[in-house]
């Protein structure tokens, strides 16, 4: 991220209507017509089913947005020296301590406003043992959803409990960058110190441009990326398209939280990934849903992937403390851990992606087709085991999930397959339990009488299965806009400007995608004896041996000795060649 300060916004919260120029007038009313373009065309993107549907309808949102943008107010911002942001970040300091966040805080960690790549975080200023506290943060000082001391019922407060849409809890992101944005624009806010520590760019998908959509083709993230920006679309147009019609009352009371012309789509965009980026919920004073807050100093923290969680929120103290998850030395970034995020979840909701991280997972989509054979039988059995015809599964790079494997079979059951499966259907008879081998890495397992395709079907089926299965994942492969390594050449080369920045992470994001999909190709071929001709994109040698559990479902290896510490998740399957 990168840090900027706001000049002169000239913001005056909760004025009535304000006398425009007839330039203004024609301006304001060229926003209210893009603004109303952009929610018909987010609206009947909501209202398609398919995909293709979907993006197609979604394209002309980006040109629109990028017209809206130029007609707006711009809120000038201009980049700080090192020297103002060090005082800005003194600034929160002095106000966190005055408001009841503990002065030896400062003994253990310090706030810092750059920290190379990462933007700001938290230095450690002695050696910091596993479970020392590290922050105690007072309810006082976060921004939330909820009224505080600090907001009492605002304006905002009351014109979301009036609203529907907005006091619908997932409305929560959305109501939190609003107060953000009313707090940001009252410069006389209790919360002016913290908001103006906070980064003035982000890389989360909400700045995605055309360029930026393209490059995501063939990730999965691709369509949630532009389904984001779709929903956050709609929410704008609502918001403003209400702010508008209570600007235009004759009684100041009745008037909005902020004024429209304030209410820009940058500023909506910057609040919204403030929020995206930061935000944390607790436990609320009343037995409601749960409270989303900004934590001052705590949320500078940046994540690292290989630790745990360390941050509780104490109801009696009204406090959120957070102790070291590990060892620290002094001039240490001190890291906290977000959860088990993905490359994907991490890049979209935050704006960046980890190398080898331990939690990520390729989202593959499988369909059975509805030309496929014996289809009426087919989705029957899925049903009985279920399953749907149209499902995503995770896939770690160590396998594939023991009920995609159970799909996969489903789908290669050829006719006379797919009727005597069925026949069974509804038997009450026992199934008979399979005998695993103990001396070899295949096994034979006797038929269950009710069909289950948690067991090998038959020898043929089940290299079938797998056949389906990586022909699969080959086609996931190919679907990417250039080649691994195209991709491995553009990050070795030294572009760092800001025009690349987004591009280069979505690059990085597509090499670890492809790193999983090979892997788990290369392990189901191994493990069925498919030849299959794929290139290695991994320095991580992969090796895989079928054996049988207990379940019946033949199992492979990790991919490595060290397969990434992973975390508990259902049997991962692939299959033998054995019946």
């Amino acid at each position: 991220s990168e840090f900027t300060m706001k000049q002169g916004s000239g913001a005056n919260i909760g004025n009535g209507p304000q006398t425009q120029s007839a330039a203004e007038e024609q301006r304001a009313l060229q926003v209210q017509q893009l603004v109303g373009k952009i929610n018909e065309v987010a609206q009947s993107v909501t209202e398609a089913k398919q995909e293709d549907e979907q993006w197609r309808r979604f394209t002309p949102i980006l040109p629109l947005i990028a017209d809206l943008r130029r007609k707006q107010r711009k809120v000038k911002e201009t980049a700080v020296s090192s020297g103002e942001a060090d005082k800005i970040f003194g600034d929160l300091t002095h106000w966190l301590v005055s408001n009841g966040f503990p002065a030896n805080t400062q003994e253990t960690v310090r706030v810092v406003p750059r920290l190379g790549n990462e933007g700001g975080g938290v230095i450690a200023q002695r050696d910091i043992k596993k479970g020392e506290p590290l922050f105690s943060v007072p309810r006082r000082v976060m921004l939330s959803t909820l009224p505080s001391d600090n907001t009492d019922d605002s304006l905002l407060a009351q014109f979301v409990r009036r609203d529907a849409r907005l006091s619908h809890p997932t409305s929560k992101t959305t109501v939190l960058a609003l107060q953000l944005l009313c707090e940001k624009h009252n410069h006389s806010s209790f919360y002016t110190p913290y908001i103006k520590t906070l980064p003035r760019r982000f890389n989360t998908c909400l700045y995605y441009t055309q360029v930026e959509l393209d490059a995501l083709r063939g990730s999965p993230a691709f369509s949630s990326a532009f389904r984001i920006i779709n929903t956050f679309a709609k929410q704008y147009c609502y918001v403003y398209s209400i702010f508008n019609a209570y600007s235009t009352l004759p009684s100041s009371t009745s008037a909005p939280p902020m004024p429209p012309p304030l209410f820009t789509w940058d500023e909506f965009v910057w609040a919204t990934s403030v929020v995206m980026t930061r935000q944390n919920s607790f436990p609320t004073r009343s037995a409601q849903e749960p409270e989303m807050s900004l934590i001052p100093a705590w949320d500078m923290c940046n994540h690292a992937s290989d630790g745990e969680i360390t941050t509780a929120y104490h109801a009696d103290t009204e406090t959120v403390e957070c102790w070291a998850m590990k060892d620290f030395k002094k001039g240490e970034q001190v890291y906290i851990f977000y959860g088990p995020r993905s490359n994907s979840e991490l890049l979209l909701h935050n704006g960046f992606v980890i190398d080898n991280n331990p939690h990520d997972f390729y989202q593959l989509r499988v369909r059975l087709p509805y030309d496929t054979p014996a289809i009426k039988q087919k989705l029957r059995l899925l049903q009985a085991v279920n399953l749907k015809m149209d499902s995503q599964y995770k896939l770690y790079g160590d396998g594939i999930p023991s009920d995609l494997l159970m799909f996969f079979r489903i789908y290669a059951l050829n006719e006379e397959e797919a009727n005597a499966a069925v026949a069974t259907l509804g038997s009450d008879s026992d199934a008979t339990t399979p005998t695993p081998s103990t001396t070899s890495t295949t096994s034979t397992a006797t038929t269950p009488a009710k069909f289950d395709p948690a067991y090998v079907v038959s020898e043929n089926n089940e290299k079938a299965a797998i056949k389906i299965a990586i022909e699969k994942l080959q086609q996931a492969l190919s679907a990417y806009p250039s080649s691994l390594s195209a991709d491995e050449a553009l990050l070795a080369r030294n572009d760092a400007s800001a025009a690349q920045e987004r591009v280069r992470l979505i690059v990085r994001l597509r090499v670890q995608e492809r790193k999983l999909l090979a892997q788990t190709i290369d392990l189901l071929a191994k493990a069925s004896g498919i030849a299959v001709p794929i290139p290695a994109t991994s320095s991580t040698t992969t090796t895989a041996t079928a054996t049988t559990t207990s379940g019946g479902a033949s199992e492979s290896a990790s991919s490595s000795k060290n397969s990434k510490k992973k975390r508990n998740r259902k049997n991962k399957a692939t299959a033998s060649n054995s019946s």
